[in-house]
This record gives structure tokens, sequence and C-alpha cells, in this order.
């Protein structure tokens, strides 16, 4: 097997306006990480790698022992080099290879999707022994923003009044909590019959906002682990002490 097999199956995943994501792009920025929203005393110097499915990271290869990560911008690793990243964290510590296939920018639906198109795809050429997920923010959903039709996300720090404010109070009140509590149901079945670990997190991590996930107790999420990248997601010292969740999950399990 052959990794023409994983190009080929490349135009099945989900692509939002978010991420530059296109198929082999090298770049030095990427998303909300621009030279506008640089932070000047960041200096670590790296570039945005995509393979040719369009994630960031290396090439997925058949038979290899590997991690899967899904999410949004902060799985992707916006803002940081890749080895920072806490998917890469989590793999090295387990011996295992990672691959990503979150998408920035994405919604819950999003990423779901890309799960479901990943085993229905990929899961069987790769040997997955684990996956993490980290869901994006409840608040989160999909929209048209302009009469162009371009995709994005929406969610309360963009809308702050009128109707779409109150939908969004009561998606993320009602509808949310159970939509994304039956997509994790149907993610555990899909792990379950193909013997893959899973540790997933209903928690987007929403640093900007000066929000805390609840998986983290307040008490223990000191300032030391609240830090940020090269823009305003979340930096090396955040995804070091994200990954400490999944690997005490994965272990624990």
């Amino acid at each position: 097997m052959t990794s023409n097999i994983v190009q080929s199956r490349s135009n099945i995943y989900s692509r939002t306006y978010y991420s530059t994501g296109m198929p082999n792009h090298v770049g030095k920025w990427s998303g909300s990480d621009t030279p506008h929203n640089a932070r000047p005393e960041w200096d670590i110097k790296f570039d945005y790698r995509y393979n040719s499915l369009g994630f960031r990271g290396k090439e997925p290869v058949p038979n290899t022992p590997c991690l899967i990560s899904f999410g949004c911008s902060i799985t992707e690793g916006i803002g940081i080099p890749e080895h920072m990243r806490f998917g890469d964290i989590v793999a090295d510590e387990l011996n295992l290879t990672h691959y990503s296939f979150a998408r920035g920018g994405s919604d819950m639906s999003e990423v779901h999707n890309n799960i479901h198109q990943f085993f229905h795809s990929h899961a069987d050429i790769l040997d997955v022994r684990k996956i993490i997920i980290l869901w994006p923010a409840l608040s989160r959903f999909p929209r048209l923003v302009d009469d162009n039709g371009t995709h994005t996300t929406v969610s309360y720090s963009y809308t702050v009044n009128g109707w779409e404010k109150d939908f969004i109070v009561y998606w993320d009140k009602y509808v949310a909590p159970i939509f994304l509590t039956n997509i994790m149901r149907t993610i555990e079945v899909l792990c379950r019959n193909k013997n893959i670990q899973l540790a997933q997190t209903s928690d987007g991590m929403m640093f900007d906002l000066g929000d805390t996930p609840s998986f983290i107790s307040k008490k223990d999420y000191s300032k030391n682990h609240c830090d940020f990248g090269r823009d305003h997601h979340p930096g090396p010292n955040s995804h070091r002490y994200i990954a400490d969740v999944f690997i005490k999950k994965l272990t624990s399990d």
C-alpha cells in the first residue's frame, strides 16, 4: 500500500476559509497568524507545511502506528510550530506518529464530517492506534457571510446584537449540547468497532476570550499554562497542558 492511495482521497474533507489548508502548501503564515496579528515578542521562526490532503503536518504513511487528531485551529496548531502542538506532544510520548486532520475555523459539524470521512477513506489504510479530539466551542456554527457564499463561522465574539445574538444564545444553550453529545457517542462507536482508543473533550479553548475549559479546573489552571502563540491562539505552555490532559486520559483508560 503506497501513499498514492492516501493522496487520491484528499478531496473529501471539509475546507473552511480559516486556514490556508491547500494541499502541499508551505508558507510562513496561515489563518489568523498573519503579519498584522503577529506578536512582536514572538521570536521563534517556523513555516506552515500542508500535506497532500490539505492538513498541516507530515504526509500520512500506511501501516505506520499513529495517533490522529481532529479539531479546529487550536488542534491544527495555528500560531506555533508543528512540534509544539499538543497532538505531536501526545504522540511523541506514546511512541506514535502524529497525523493531524484538524482544520482551522471548523465548527462541530465540520469536525464531525471530517471524522466520518476519515473512517470511510483512511482509517483502513492507516495503522490508527489512538484518536484525540478537541471539539470547537459550542457557540460556533456555520453560516454564509456574503453574497458570494464565502463560508466562515461565527461565535459570541463576532455577533453582539439582533436576531443573530438571540439565535446563538439559543443554539449554545439548547441545541449545541444535545447535538455534540450525540455526535460524540457516534464517534465512540466508530472507534470501538475499529478497536481504536479515543479521548475527546467538548471544550473549545477560547483563550483569547479569557475562558477556561471546564475539563481543566480553574484552581489548577494557572497563568503559567495560559500563554499565546505568534497570534491570539494558545501557545506552547497551553499546548503542553492540553497534551498532559489527553495523555492522562489515554494512559488511565
